[in-house]
């Protein structure tokens, strides 16, 4: 199997921080880090161009690595290209976000999903327990509380 179907790079993008992970086809955290991001809200640029460019040095550290699933603390439009409401993050309100990074990396593929959701979804796949036909995820947060 071709390695670049085994790693992916999962981002959490916080108020505060991203967490950034590579991580393997069975869930396993092969590598974590962790970025301050107050710079990125700071800077003339804006947050947006500054985020598109931390991914690259991630994308540049793993060459392997193809697909990237982010998680972003708010909401997402339906078709999953654009952040619509970031409320820790206002400057990526309506930023072209998936269509930006698709044009500066156009090797790969991108996943934008809202973060409460993409931990649900990860705890249900790669969670310790075994697979329930019901399944209840909540998550605590600086947004408030979150059911799935």
């Amino acid at each position: 199997m071709n390695i670049s179907d085994t790693q992916f790079l999962g981002i959490d993008v916080g108020g505060t921080h991203l967490k950034i992970g590579l991580v393997d086809k069975s869930g396993k955290i092969c590598e974590f880090y962790k970025e301050d991001t107050t710079s990125y809200r700071e800077h003339t640029d804006g947050f947006g161009p500054n985020f598109i460019q931390v991914i690259g040095t991630y994308l540049e550290k793993y060459p392997q690595v193809k697909k990237i699933g982010i998680g972003l603390p708010g909401m997402i439009s339906k078709d999953r290209m654009t952040p619509l409401e970031i409320p820790a993050i206002p400057a990526l309100n309506n930023y072209p976000l998936k269509a930006t990074l698709k044009a500066k990396y156009p090797d790969h593929d991108f996943y934008l999903e809202n973060d409460a959701a993409a931990a649900a979804i990860g705890e249900f796949q790669f969670g310790k327990g075994e697979v329930s036909s019901n399944f209840l995820f909540i998550t605590m947060g600086r947004g408030g509380i979150v059911f799935f």
